[in-house]
């Protein structure tokens, strides 16, 4: 199989699993706009009492609902911060992805796709490859679904993060005494362990599950089709 076919394989397979969730990154920019909102208005002393005191009525009423309300100016900067929140997700999926070791892998694995369909007919071929296609889906929703709730956990901390960011610079700017809020700080260190967690759990099946079977269902243009797992 030539060089740039491989290339072309690892290619395809990293940008499945490096995707970032639309979903993910939609809440934060409701939840971010919110928050900048409310500590703008000086209505919340803390990220995690405006996450608190804040209900989806208050957000979504038709009538005075932040989410109708809130500037552009405020949803421009969270959506910027959305940006750099995907961008974080992304660097920090791909050096899990290096550390795992799953990398140096993938050359074996695709060599050993390209010696299984040796010999075989597309006859014998075809139904296997619809069998393996179905299994590669739905390994990829259950993995989606774990990168969703990572995702969600460290767009927390994001929110933390900024949104006291935020208040640090308002606060200097005003002259104000700057506190720690105690609140947030637990809010930040559990959503910074529940992400971790979740995060550890999507890259060891991603590498484990969906990485082998999606490299040997690339390799030969979908033609080699088997289950298999890796234990870590």
């Amino acid at each position: 199989m030539p060089e740039f076919s491989l290339a072309k394989v690892k290619e395809q397979c990293f940008e499945l699993i490096l995707s970032v969730m639309p979903l993910s990154q939609i809440i934060f920019v409701l939840l971010m706009a919110v928050i900048l909102q409310k500590l703008s208005l000086a209505s919340s002393s803390s990220v995690a009492d405006v996450l608190t005191h804040t209900s989806l009525k208050e957000i979504f009423d038709i009538n005075d609902g932040l989410l109708w309300t809130t500037g552009v100016f405020t949803l421009s900067i969270a959506a910027i911060l959305a940006i750099v929140n995907a961008w974080l997700f992304k660097v920090s999926i791909r050096r899990s992805f290096h550390l795992s070791g799953v990398i140096e892998k993938l050359d074996g694995w695709f060599q050993n796709a390209a010696d299984s369909v040796k010999g075989l007919s597309e006859d014998s071929l075809h139904p296997i490859q619809e069998s393996v296609i179905l299994e590669l889906e739905q390994r990829l929703k259950k993995y989606h679904a774990k990168r969703l709730f990572c995702e969600l956990a460290f767009s927390m901390c994001a929110c933390v993060t900024f949104g006291s960011a935020f208040l640090l610079i308002d606060g200097l700017r005003r002259g104000y005494q700057i506190g720690i809020s105690s609140f947030d700080f637990l809010v930040l260190l559990l959503a910074l362990f529940i992400g971790w967690i979740l995060h550890r759990e999507s890259i060891r099946y991603a590498v484990s599950k969906v990485v082998p079977l999606q490299m040997y269902a690339t390799a030969l243009n979908g033609k080699l089709f088997f289950f298999i797992d890796i234990d870590l």
